[in-house]
């Protein structure tokens, strides 16, 4: 799979989206103009959050909406696989214990029978809340959930990203539909990254990012997804 970056030239500064290799962590590109480029991506640039970008692609650019949102689906449900791993990984290591190997952590992940069961416990590793006290815990996010989203309840928020972001995603894919139209590519969307940000400061506790830049090398810490309007 590869993945449509926004990011600048370092040398003429145009943006242009860039085919990105989704294990690529170090491209080389050539921009439009002619300009050599080598990129390094930080650490919190997982495959997940990529795989959201491609839906943003999806959305503003192809206008794609029913592939918008199997992206969404596919970027968050990678995401919370990532969490869950690294974070049992981490947890394993602390009691001494051998380090599991991908079967292991994929036959953890299987005995949630449900998406919200497997986000639920995925947050309960990272903090003891769990994500509906974490989120009215911490009042900028209870205010961006309860203001900007709602269609997500404080009480059940596992099972309401469940439904708005997975089962448009499991009528498309299980049952064919795809007539969905802009404004439920958007909110399916805006909802998956939404749960992004609402564990902001449980993926604080990961590996810091490195930050490279010299001639002819870009970092995207702070890219626009706005460049591809």
């Amino acid at each position: 799979m590869k993945v449509p970056l926004p990011i600048p030239c370092s040398e003429c500064g145009v943006f242009e989206p860039v085919d990105i290799h989704l294990n690529d962590d170090s491209p080389v590109w050539v921009c439009k103009n002619g300009h050599r480029n080598q990129g390094l991506f930080p650490l919190d640039f997982t495959v997940g959050k990529r795989i959201l970008v491609k839906s943003f692609y999806e959305l503003v650019t192809r206008r794609d909406f029913s592939m918008s949102i199997v992206f969404a689906a596919m970027g968050l449900e990678c995401e919370l696989s990532y969490r869950f791993a690294k974070w049992t990984q981490i947890e394993v290591g602390l009691r001494g214990d051998r380090r599991l190997d991908d079967e292991e952590i994929e036959k953890m992940l299987r005995r949630f029978r449900t998406i919200a069961d497997r986000l639920e416990a995925t947050c309960r590793l990272l903090d003891t809340r769990g994500i509906d006290q974490y989120v009215d815990d911490t009042a900028d996010l209870r205010d961006t959930i309860q203001n900007g989203f709602p269609s997500l309840t404080l009480g059940t928020l596992a099972q309401d990203f469940q439904q708005t972001v997975f089962w448009p995603r499991n009528r498309i894919l299980h049952f064919g539909y795809a007539d969905y139209v802009q404004v439920d590519a958007e909110r399916c969307y805006s909802i998956a990254t939404s749960e992004l940000r609402s564990s902001v400061g449980w993926t604080n506790r990961s590996t810091p990012r490195r930050s490279h830049r010299t001639k002819n090398r870009a970092s995207w810490h702070n890219f626009t997804l706005a460049n591809f309007a």
